[in-house]
């Protein structure tokens, strides 16, 4: 996938959201530095958009960086992936104060919410639309 493919995936994503949630969400899609991606499960997060501006994007904006090596992933792992950092996108421009503000399981929840498909955990733990276990496996934290 090119940069400028996976843009396109992002904006379809986070258009398919805005609907959903009825409003427009400030968030914005950084490729990001590797090293900020040390594990080989490592392919994305969500900045609280307090810190937009520290990470590529601007404050009050929610900015999701992901690594260079989504580049190389199959579809359904960028779709989970990016679907799983727009929860959190939703759940911290939409829900403030939520008792489970920020939570792994909670960011999967609100997008199964909004694309009405289980965000998955492939054999590498990785989230993933078409294979893997369902819901995210508590060692991963929840």
């Amino acid at each position: 996938m090119t940069p400028s493919q996976l843009s396109g995936e992002f904006e379809k994503l986070v258009r398919q959201a805005e609907a959903h949630c009825g409003r427009s969400l400030e968030v914005a899609l950084v490729l990001w530095k590797p090293e900020a991606f040390p594990y080989p499960r490592n392919y994305a997060f969500c900045s609280n958009p307090r810190y937009g501006a520290e990470f590529g994007a601007w404050k009050g904006c929610c900015s999701i960086c992901v690594a260079p090596k989504i580049l190389q992933a199959d579809t359904a792992r960028v779709h989970g992936v990016l679907m799983h950092e727009i929860g959190h996108a939703v759940d911290f421009l939409c829900t403030p104060g939520h008792p489970n503000h920020g939570s792994e399981r909670r960011a999967d929840d609100i997008a199964q919410q909004i694309w009405g498909i289980p965000i998955k955990y492939d054999k590498d733990t990785v989230q993933s639309t078409c294979c893997g276990v369902h819901p995210r496996p508590a060692h991963l934290g929840l």
